[in-house]
């Protein structure tokens, strides 16, 4: 994949071990906003990584759940914040890249009012089913809803989101017509679908492994171009010929803009050191988490990209936040 290929590439130019950047940094705790509920997939990310974070930075990096409006609520609080490195953000290719589409206005710009620490990884998006739908297979489920329009509901984390984008595209490329269901974070949208109030969900392969390893949820396919390593027997859904419903999310770290760029290189360091502690990693890729350590530039170079892709997915889907 691209990203893999860029991502190595920034690993290779990220600098190694803590220096001697910001003597006096950090003084005092770090908040960490995740702008989704607690037990999302950024929250996941973020209680794998604090740890060792805090360790390297000799404070502790405190977790603050921060919800709503796809991601964009916590991440406009990362932006208005002040740019002392105290108050940072973990939001994903919603908040950052997609919401700028689909959104009348934003409050923020990500481009500009964000300083990019590091990209941390990215994850394919997985579609499950309730398995008291009565579909046992990807083409089964496209089959019921093309014969039956606007039955089936589909939940995702949030409007403008990567897992609403997802189901767009879906039902743009397959016509068919299912119904989005959006809620204030993955985990309430999972506790819906596992209860049924939901059919059917594209999500973060982490949020719904366990839920898929338990049985209590249908995998149908990944939103990739590759199997995931953690569902080998999934297939893709390039390979079910729906090649151009490819959704992967990516998750990174932010900080106001303005940042001292000592401060910045002294959290993108620790944020690079944290990833590559074996621990971390295999916890990570445990989770089916692909992991990158990227420089500042590259994650903002990837940022604009990945902005300028979905805002041509977004046309060509229709969708939109009321």
């Amino acid at each position: 994949m691209k990203i893999l290929a860029v991502s190595a590439l920034a690993l290779a130019m990220a600098p190694i071990g803590l220096g001697a950047f910001a003597q006096d940094y950090p003084s005092q705790p770090i908040r960490m906003i995740v702008p989704f509920a607690a037990g999302g997939p950024n929250d996941t990310v973020a209680r794998l990584i604090s740890p060792k974070l805090s360790e390297l930075l000799g404070q502790p990096v405190v977790i603050e759940n921060r919800g709503g409006a796809g991601g964009v609520i916590g991440t406009d609080l990362v932006a208005k914040a002040e740019p002392d490195g105290y108050l940072i953000g973990i939001s994903s290719a919603g908040a950052l890249a997609i919401s700028a589409s689909v959104q009348a206005t934003m409050p923020y710009d990500s481009l500009t009012d964000l300083t990019p620490i590091t990209l941390l990884g990215s994850v394919p998006e997985l579609l499950v089913a309730n398995p008291n739908v009565a579909v046992e297979s990807f083409d089964e489920l496209i089959a019921y809803a093309a014969d039956n329009p606007g039955i089936i509901n589909y939940a995702s984390s949030g409007p403008g989101g990567m897992q609403h984008l997802a189901g767009e595209l879906l039902n743009f490329e397959a016509e068919i017509d299912t119904v989005h269901v959006p809620y204030s974070g993955a985990a309430p949208a999972v506790t819906d679908l596992l209860g049924g109030q939901v059919q059917m969900m594209f999500a973060d392969l982490p949020v719904l492994l366990p839920h898929v390893e338990a049985g209590t949820l249908r995998p149908l396919a990944v939103g990739s171009a590759r199997r995931a390593p953690t569902l080998p027997d999934v297939p893709t859904t390039a390979e079910l010929g729906f090649p151009e419903v490819v959704a992967e999310n990516w998750y990174g770290i932010i900080a106001p803009a303005g940042l001292p760029e000592d401060v910045a290189t002294r959290l993108q360091d620790a944020f690079v050191e944290t990833l590559n502690d074996a621990g971390v990693s295999e916890a990570l890729a445990a989770q089916g988490i692909n992991v990158i350590a990227s420089t500042p530039d590259a994650f903002a170079d990837y940022m604009a990209a990945e902005t300028e892709k979905w805002a041509s997915v977004v046309e060509l889907s229709g969708a939109v936040v009321q």
